[in-house]
C-alpha cells in the first residue's frame, strides 16, 4: 500500500490520463488512485482530461487518417482484420502478463517468500 501511494504521488495524473488508453489499466486505475488515496477532485481532473483525448482525440485521429487515400483504402478493405488483430493482440498481452505474475509467485513461493496478505 505504501508503494501505490507513493507511485500516486509521484506519477498519479499521469497515470489516470494514461490508463485511458490500456485496456486493462483502464479498469484498475481507480482503484489504485483511491487506494493510493488521490484526492478525488484532482483525480475527476486527470479522469476529464484523459476522457477528452481518448474520446476526442482518437476520433480527431481517426478522421483526419480517413483523408490519407492509401491507409483509407487499407483500413476499408481490411477492417475486419485489423479489429481481430488488435483483439487478439490485447489477448496476448493480457495472457503474457498473467501468466508472468504466475510464474514469479511460483518463483518467490518456491524461494521461501511468504505472500503478502491483503491487511484488513
Amino acid at each position: 500500500m505504501e508503494r501505490t501511494n507513493h507511485f500516486f504521488e509521484r506519477f498519479g495524473g499521469l497515470t489516470v490520463i494514461i490508463a485511458r488508453f490500456v485496456p486493462v489499466v483502464r479498469t484498475f486505475a481507480p482503484v489504485a488512485a483511491g487506494v493510493g488515496h488521490m484526492p478525488w477532485r484532482k483525480y475527476s481532473l486527470y479522469n476529464l482530461i484523459g476522457a477528452l483525448i481518448w474520446g476526442f482525440g482518437l476520433t480527431y485521429v481517426g478522421y483526419l487518417i480517413a483523408y490519407i487515400p492509401w491507409i483509407a483504402e487499407l483500413v476499408t478493405k481490411y477492417i475486419d482484420v485489423i479489429l481481430l488483430g488488435v483483439v487478439a493482440l490485447t489477448l496476448a498481452v493480457t495472457v503474457w502478463h498473467y501468466l508472468n505474475e504466475r510464474r514469479k509467485a511460483k518463483k518467490e513461493s518456491a524461494a521461501g517468500i511468504p505472500a503478502v496478505e491483503p491487511e484488513i
